[in-house]
């Protein structure tokens, strides 16, 4: 659940993790929420306002950082020595996988 800071109003239900969450990050435009932890994957939830759609996208060895860009046309996960870079609207197979070892 997200709460509005002000009378706290919740503003938006979204659907369980896996596992504790993490990272969290919102997109500017607020067209996408994003949550990831220790289930190797990150969930996007696009539209979280109104009929949230859950997406799943794969990230080897958990998310512990997640940022959408300044457009919010791409968001990137970082965790377990990984980065991965998606664009938005994000689909499971679209992303690009950097290894950072150390």
């Amino acid at each position: 659940l997200m709460w509005e800071g002000a009378g706290g109003r919740v503003v938006v239900r979204v659907l369980p993790l896996d596992a504790p969450a993490r990272a969290l990050a919102a997109s500017p435009d607020g067209r996408y929420l994003l949550a990831g932890g220790d289930a190797d994957r990150a969930v996007v939830w696009l539209n979280p306002r109104d009929q949230p759609t859950a997406v799943r996208l794969d990230h080897p060895g958990g998310v512990e950082l997640a940022a959408f860009a300044p457009g919010s046309d791409r968001l990137a996960t970082a965790g377990g020595g990984v980065v991965c870079v998606w664009d938005t609207p994000p689909t499971p197979d679209g992303g690009v996988r950097l290894d950072h070892p150390g």
